[in-house]
Formats: C-alpha cells, structure tokens, sequence
C-alpha cells in the first residue's frame, strides 16, 4: 500500500520481504528513509533500526511501522534507534484534502 501511495508522487521506493535483505540492500545505498515494520521476519524492525545505526544510518530517518500500540512501543531500549511511529491501518483520505 505504501508503494502504492509513495511512487505516484515521485519517491524512489526500495522494498525488502525481511530483516537480513534489508540490511543487505541498504550496505549498498543511502536512503533517506526508512520504514521498518516492527515484525519482520528474521530480524523484527527494533533489531533492523539498531544495526542500521550502528552501520552508518545516522542520517536516515527511521519509523517504526505497527499495528498495535503496544508493539510500538514494547522496547523502549530501541527508542534510541527510530525517530518515530507509523501507526497500521493507514487513512490516506485526509492526506489529499
């Protein structure tokens, strides 16, 4: 869905089905953002935003993206990590008022 509401208005999107093809994908460029579900396969989100960091990420934006509240913020030692939440569903209707 993010792609689909992303690339129409001129982002340049780069997508991983898990953690370690994400950290993989991202020794090779500089993103400026990313979106990290916090349950991801292999590796969930607050362990990906960690080694993203801890690898030279210090200037990407990081949001954690979740479905539950609760997981968001389930690991205040990961706050350090990301710069802030994106909450699951998303409403885009009030984005193009």
């Amino acid at each position: 869905m993010l792609r689909e509401i992303l690339t129409p208005l001129g982002f340049v999107l780069l997508s991983a089905p898990d953690g370690p093809t994400c950290l993989s994908l991202a020794q090779h460029c500089r993103p400026d953002l990313f979106l990290l579900d916090v349950s991801m396969s292999g590796l969930d989100g607050w362990a990906v935003a960690e080694r993203l960091r801890k690898t030279g990420h210090h200037q990407a934006r990081i949001l954690m993206v979740s479905a539950s509240a609760l997981e968001a913020h389930s690991a205040p030692l990961a706050q350090t990590f990301h710069d802030g939440y994106l909450m699951k569903p998303f409403d885009i209707r009030g984005c193009w008022s």
